[in-house]
């Protein structure tokens, strides 16, 4: 029974944990909001978490909580609706489309698996897994033409280097003046 415990002990706290990276990504991707929201909301979901990790360790009860960061699913879109209404403008990003689907993919399937692990569904199949594919192709996609552009940049600075040093070359007396051999 002991080791059934401690496994579903780990099970909750990879639970807890797994949230701190995404709202990481989304504060890098949507900046820290109006008055730094999304900051406010990442150290609170990490006292949050810290608490009631150690309630579950100290009562042995791993059921204590149901739902890691139920209420992120609230939170977040209340946040992006305050700064949206407060004026607030993301920084602009490149890929800013493909990273935006793979977020919002990812929010809404996170979602959706921790209201229906408060069990007032009947049916429950976790999809986070394959969204969370799917936000790494995207990451990974945007990685990929970010990595390219920057190699164009340096094959142009290295052409552009090389053409200055040939205007130089022509610019240079090929020989030392007169004056200069004394």
């Amino acid at each position: 029974m002991a080791a059934l415990e401690l496994a579903k002990l780990s099970n909750k706290l990879v639970e807890f944990t797994t949230l701190v990276p995404a709202l990481l990504l989304f504060e890098d991707f949507y900046g820290k909001g109006w008055r730094s929201s999304v900051r406010w909301l990442i150290w609170a979901y990490l006292v949050f978490a810290t608490i009631a990790f150690t309630s579950i360790v100290i009562q042995r009860r791993p059921d204590l909580f149901p739902a890691a960061g139920i209420g992120t699913v609230f939170l977040l879109p209340a946040i992006l609706l305050l700064g949206r209404l407060m004026g607030y403008t993301p920084p602009h990003a490149q890929d800013q489309g493909v990273l935006s689907l793979g977020l919002l993919a990812l929010f809404l399937t996170f979602a959706h698996d921790r209201i229906a692990s408060t069990r007032l569904f009947d049916w429950h199949a976790s999809t986070e897994p394959y969204v969370l594919f799917m936000l790494l192709c995207c990451l990974g996609y945007a990685a990929t033409r970010r990595v390219l552009a920057n190699e164009r940049m340096l094959v142009s600075l290295g052409e552009e280097m090389r053409a200055a040093t040939r205007i130089q070359n022509s610019i240079l007396p090929h020989s030392k003046p007169g004056w200069w051999r004394q």
